[in-house]
């Protein structure tokens, strides 16, 4: 385009100077030789006429549009001159890759990184994530088909987990080239923590990492103390019962914590914002946890071990400062010692489980115990005791708007009567328990076993009835065959052998608990009286401490002498050596 333009204008400038040139003569008719130049050969005036205005034609064409030419021109210029200024513009602002940038664009992510670190010097951390990325490939070969492992996002293909990872890493390394072996470890185990109470989809890779700051912080021991190791342990300990459910490995990383740990002031805080007190309590409160797990578990079939491991259950929870986890622990030893027919230890157990819930606990616990305390005194025979219980717990349940306790209390009082002979007061009562229960939301399995008790006590109560005629299906006569064939249509069919006119005895819940009342009271009497009869005579006449084995003699004679006698009174001072008992066992525990 330029070079046609500028063709133009030689053609230009060669018209206008022949323009003025004057009009001579023209020229002759000849015809020059087409192989001679015009140029070389003199020109007529008439043919440079002739040729003139051949060009002035043209150069009027063109000179029409010369202002046009030169618009396009100077645009041209420009519009080129704004190009090369956009262009490198355009290569101004590109950016400048390094070499790791230009690594990381052309190699697997994961690949470059581990380049990246090395280059960096940080050899340790390039080679632990290239072990995480081999032990997750082995998990995965080794996994079977269908399994979660397969399911899990790989470390490798993971690029905001390779960043925090790599980044931590290379913190942690660059403590321990300064010395800093404190912060190093702690540094490791907050990347731990991070991933092994996150993200379920890393919980495999926070293991690997708290078991890495075990490590770690074990070999600084000596130099650091055990403060981050006992962390590590406690965090490693959190992880498996909190996302593993393995509660006796726990344990034993436990164990080792709690020995680290005493006297120590430590707190773990940090890691665990969630938790007060220090690191020595928490760990005693996470065995108790893993204790009582193991008490539940074995109470069906090892009664004795599940005796031994609530004791140090109930330890721990003390050292821990955690109130309701001792009255949990002094409950279910409370319950095994049931089953092995200890009354008196189980007594004691619910009563200091009592205690507690009292002085610290919830009228809810002390519902709770309240039932499991008279089933133990009903065994030990302190029935007494056992209704006192009972009626305090069917107040309480009252006062506090608890129906499904007061359902308890009802069946218990009911299960009370039943024990000793008397269906005809125990049946109003479980039938009581029996419509609280129905009220309350999911307690139908508490209302099927009252049913079954109520319908024992309702069979006591026909008991008489049926023996009556099994004794009159032995006279002979129409009477006897009568009595026979009821028998038999009551083996055969259940058909009721008794008249539905007979009057079945049938007494109203309010008189029987205003009678329980009664009987409370003056069994509290009797006790006190006793007690201060007891006193009166120490005061009046003291004696000297006798031997172990003379008080064994006197304890024997007195017990056969209560066992013997069947007055109130000796039924009374009974219960009153028996609750002397349990202070004294108590005592001895403490």
């Amino acid at each position: 385009m330029s070079f046609l333009i500028e063709e133009l204008l030689k053609t230009e400038n060669f018209i206008l100077n022949k323009a003025k040139i004057p009009e001579t003569a023209e020229s002759s008719e000849e015809v020059p030789d087409k192989n001679v130049s015009s140029q070389e050969l003199p020109t007529a005036p008439a043919k440079r006429e002739r040729t003139q205005s051949k060009y002035l034609s043209i150069d009027k064409k063109y000179l029409k549009n010369d202002l046009e030419f030169t618009d396009n021109i100077k645009r041209e210029r420009l519009l080129r001159k704004d190009t090369v200024a956009v262009v490198q513009q355009m290569r101004n602002t590109l950016p400048k890759y390094t070499i790791s940038e230009i690594r990381e664009f052309r190699l697997p992510y994961h690949e470059a990184l581990i380049i990246n670190l090395q280059d960096s010097g940080f050899l340790s951390a390039s080679s632990y994530v290239k072990d995480l990325i081999d032990y997750q490939e082995n998990m995965r070969k080794s996994a079977e088909p269908g399994s979660n492992i397969l399911i899990l996002p790989q470390i490798k293909f993971a690029k905001e987990e390779l960043v925090i990872l790599s980044q931590s890493l290379k913190a942690a390394e660059q403590f321990h080239f300064e010395g800093a072996y404190s912060e190093e470890c702690q540094e490791f185990l907050n990347l731990a923590v991070s991933f092994g109470f996150g993200d379920p989809n890393w919980w495999w890779l926070g293991e690997q990492l708290i078991l890495q700051s075990i490590r770690v912080s074990s070999e600084y021991s000596k130099v650091i103390g055990h403060k981050y190791e006992a962390l590590s342990r406690y965090a490693y300990a959190r992880f498996l019962m909190d996302n593993v459910k393995e509660f006796q490995n726990a344990e034993k990383q436990l164990r080792i914590t709690r020995n680290l740990t005493q006297d120590k002031v430590w707190t773990g805080k940090t890691y665990f914002p969630e938790e007060r007190g220090t690191l020595y309590m928490q760990t005693n409160r996470a065995i108790f946890d893993c204790l009582l797990k193991e008490v539940k578990a074995i109470m069906g079939t090892d009664v004795e071990k599940a005796i031994i491991l609530a004791d140090q259950a109930r330890r721990r929870a003390a050292e821990a400062c955690f109130r309701l986890g001792e009255t949990k622990a002094l409950v279910l030893k409370g319950i095994c010692e049931l089953e092995m027919k200890r009354a008196k230890s189980a007594i004691n157990s619910f009563l200091r489980a009592l205690g507690i819930q009292e002085r610290w606990g919830t009228i809810e616990g002390i519902c709770k115990i309240k039932i499991h305390l008279a089933k133990a005194y009903l065994m030990d025979n302190c029935t007494n005791s056992s209704l006192r219980i009972l009626m305090e717990l069917k107040d309480h349940a009252e006062a506090n708007d608890l129906p499904f306790y007061l359902g308890q209390a009802y069946k218990n009082l009911g299960e009370y009567y039943l024990l000793i002979g008397d269906p005809d007061k125990a049946t109003p009562l479980l039938d009581e328990s029996i419509k609280i229960f129905l009220s309350c939301k999911d307690k139908a399995k508490e209302a099927n076993s009252a049913r079954h008790l109520r319908a024992i006590s309702a069979g006591l109560q026909l008991f008489p009835k049926y023996i009556e005629v099994l004794l009159k299906a032995g006279k002979p006569g129409p009477i006897g065959k009568r009595n026979l064939a009821s028998i038999l249509a009551w083996k055969n069919n259940r058909t009721d052998f008794w008249s539905s006119k007979e009057h079945i005895p049938y007494t109203s819940c309010d008189d029987i608990i205003v009678e329980s009342v009664k009987k409370v009271a003056a069994s509290r009497v009797e006790v006190l009286d006793a007690k201060f009869l007891t006193l009166s005579k120490s005061l009046l006449h003291p004696v000297d401490k006798v031997s172990s084995s003379e008080e064994d003699s006197e304890d024997i004679d007195v017990t056969k002498t209560e066992i013997a006698a069947d007055s109130l009174e000796h039924i009374f001072t009974q219960e009153v050596i028996r609750e002397k008992s349990y202070e004294e066992l108590s005592l001895d525990e403490e």
